[in-house]
């Protein structure tokens, strides 16, 4: 018999097929960069079940994120990149669109079988903008990892949403990392006391140096724009000339090994 898990991925997949999705498109890399359209949920509460395949809002900002990072050379460029927690492949499919992405492959993961066949869609889509070989695994927090390859980035973003899982995926990402790699992680969310404290705790167990590259959490009401000289310019584009407004900020940490 299957455990819980397994069935919530089951429902999972079942909800992910009957939501109404359509295809949503994000700007990354500023005026010299490209846009990049999936397929995701469109509801605004697309609930736990099915939150896989709905574009969180620091998706759109990590990915942005990296692709800049990689086109000045601050972070690595070469080796293997893994999403966690992908949901629809924002951030992977930007490292694998990017001009400076010398990357063998980027891997997606995720626990729900539907948001791996939706992100495997949403790679593949990408056409001739996709630069590096990609590929969906499934993958459970806390597991050592052994089937995939060290990488040399690992990204997440909005993966922390509860104490329980912050020692599955640091388990995870120290399971992943090779010896300069790089875990760069982004929320749209202020933590718990608890979550941090727990942070704190992997963190310094793992002997994982810990940098914040930002924090702007609880800056309502921010317009992104497409101006080259802004540091993250990066948004959903609804029409050709409307912007989306993008409330309640974000916060990028890096952790390296020590």
């Amino acid at each position: 018999m299957a455990d819980d898990g397994d069935d919530l991925s089951a429902i999972g997949f079942l909800f992910g097929g009957a939501a109404a999705k359509a295809e949503a498109t994000f700007h990354v890399g500023g005026g010299d960069g490209m846009d990049i359209t999936v397929m995701a949920i469109t509801d605004e509460d697309p609930g736990s079940v099915q939150s896989g395949q709905y574009v969180w809002p620091a998706a759109p900002v990590l990915a942005d994120y990296a692709w800049g990072q990689l086109q000045q050379g601050k972070l690595p460029t070469a080796g293997v990149c893994v999403e966690l927690g992908a949901g629809c492949g924002l951030c992977g499919i930007s490292v694998a669109c990017c001009p400076a992405s010398g990357f063998e492959e980027v891997i997606f993961t995720d626990h729900d079988p539907g948001t791996l066949h939706q992100v495997t869609e949403n790679a593949e889509a990408q056409g001739d903008k996709r630069r590096i070989a990609t590929r969906a695994e499934p993958l459970e927090w806390g597991e050592a990892a052994t089937a995939l390859p060290k990488a040399s980035l690992v990204l997440g973003s909005d993966v922390i949403y509860d104490t329980s899982v912050v020692a599955p995926l640091f388990k995870t990402v120290d399971a992943l990392l090779d010896g300069d790699g790089v875990f760069a992680m982004c929320q749209s969310f202020p933590y718990t006391p608890e979550i941090e404290a727990e942070m704190e705790r992997c963190v310094a167990k793992l002997r994982l140096a810990r940098a914040v590259e930002w924090d702007r959490l609880g800056e309502d009401g921010e317009t992104l724009t497409l101006d080259p000289h802004r540091a993250h310019p990066c948004f959903p584009i609804l029409t050709p000339t409307e912007l989306q407004t993008r409330s309640g900020g974000t916060k990028l940490q890096l952790f390296r090994r020590q």
